[in-house]
């Protein structure tokens, strides 16, 4: 990592997805081990499926947040939607996950809730950092950055124009405060029409 009077934004968004990496890679191997089965006497099916499913949330969000600092072929001003979605995915495998596990023992709960908030928050705090840089590179004109537009170059201007004005009606919202039809995920995601 470069010294702390030479870095770049990059470098903090970088190091700041390391951070978040570090800490789910340490959720991941607490659900992967069997560890909260065995100190919480998980017998019923669906917690048990619940902390299944955690586990592999969580894998999934390592691989989106692992791809979040590998940009191939690509500068980082033009991959920022990119970023986003794969930093936005992470949170949302993370909430997923405790959403799932909501119904589960008060103790379980709070357990999950207090060791793994820090890798939620520190994938938030990514997320902010690049979305910051994005803002501050358009606040000032980026130069070579294609402020107009929007997508991969594959679609159309057609396409992209449709995009723009289409007005879509959403099949399911969810809002955990209890705005949307649904309150998690879980119970939402399986009724969108695909």
């Amino acid at each position: 990592m470069a010294e702390s009077s030479n870095l770049k934004p990059q470098d903090i968004y970088k190091l700041s997805v390391q951070v978040a990496m570090h800490e789910l890679s340490k959720a991941s191997e607490i659900f992967s081990s069997g560890y909260i089965v065995g100190k919480f006497n998980i017998t019923d099916n669906r917690t048990a499926a619940a902390v299944e499913a955690c586990h592999q949330l969580f894998d999934l969000a390592l691989d989106h947040l692992n791809g979040s600092l590998v940009i191939q072929n690509m500068k980082i001003c033009e991959a920022f939607d990119d970023l986003r979605t794969w930093l936005s995915s992470a949170g949302t495998y993370q909430q997923t996950c405790f959403d799932e596990l909501e119904s589960a023992s008060g103790e379980l709960n709070a357990f999950v809730h207090e060791n793994f908030k820090n890798s939620t928050e520190y994938t938030s705090n990514s997320l902010a950092i690049i979305t910051s840089i994005d803002e501050s590179m358009t606040a000032f004109g980026a130069i070579g950055r294609r402020l107009l537009g929007f997508g991969p170059e594959w679609v159309s201007a057609e396409d992209r124009r449709m995009l723009a004005t289409a007005a879509v009606k959403a099949d399911v919202v969810v809002a955990k405060d209890g705005s949307g039809k649904y309150k998690t995920i879980g119970r939402g995601g399986p009724r969108a029409y695909w």
